[in-house]
């Protein structure tokens, strides 16, 4: 097998037992211009290395060759099936080469927050990725529970300037019925002083 231009190549298999693996070749011994006659070829079991990206509760990552194909994933047998992620928006902001690595929102059926990182060697990318609404969850729940706050300090605040107004206008209304009292001649009239002004 010759390699083209001397780079490192990546592929994945699929073992006689059915499970994926990785194929690392690294051009060895150079025949003619930029053609390698001798290759040596590393076989890793994906399971070797499937942890680093193994599922969390919220982020996925994967790696992807420079065509946009799984060469890892939580699940095994999207790699398997030589699965190509390409038409993602990420996937394709990766291919063009324009940056090492970015952050960006796309969607693929729902919209998600994704982030890219290029290896540095054969082309390879690994991108991590989050559902928007799961990455949003706990600001949309503070959101909620400060808009509630907002709303039981208004009530209270309404209350407690009601209850400070009729503290002002109770005695006022009692002096305009006193007053009421006397012009119609009843000079009977008690007001209580419950204060010194």
């Amino acid at each position: 097998v010759q390699v083209a231009k001397g780079e490192i190549q990546m592929a994945t298999l699929r073992l006689t037992d059915g499970s994926a693996a990785l194929a690392i070749s690294l051009p060895l011994v150079q025949s003619s211009g930029d053609q390698f006659s001798h290759t040596v070829t590393a076989i890793v079991r994906q399971n070797r290395f499937v942890k680093t990206f193994s599922d969390s509760d919220i982020i996925t990552s994967f790696m992807v060759d420079r065509r946009g194909k799984l060469l890892a994933h939580p699940d095994a047998t999207r790699v398997a099936a030589g699965e190509s992620v390409a038409h993602l928006d990420i996937v394709k902001e990766l291919l063009t080469g324009k940056a090492n690595n970015k952050q960006m929102r796309y969607s693929d059926g729902e919209w998600k927050l994704g982030a890219f990182r290029v290896v540095g060697f054969a082309g390879l990318g690994i991108i991590s990725e989050v559902p928007e609404a799961k990455a949003l969850e706990t600001s949309d729940r503070v959101k909620f529970r400060s808009m509630l706050l907002a709303v039981i300090i208004l009530c209270v605040s309404f209350f407690l300037g009601y209850a400070y107004s009729t503290s002002i206008t109770a005695p006022i209304r009692s002096l305009v019925m006193a007053a009421g009292q006397i012009s119609e001649g009843d000079f009977k009239v008690n007001l209580a002083v419950k204060g010194n002004d």
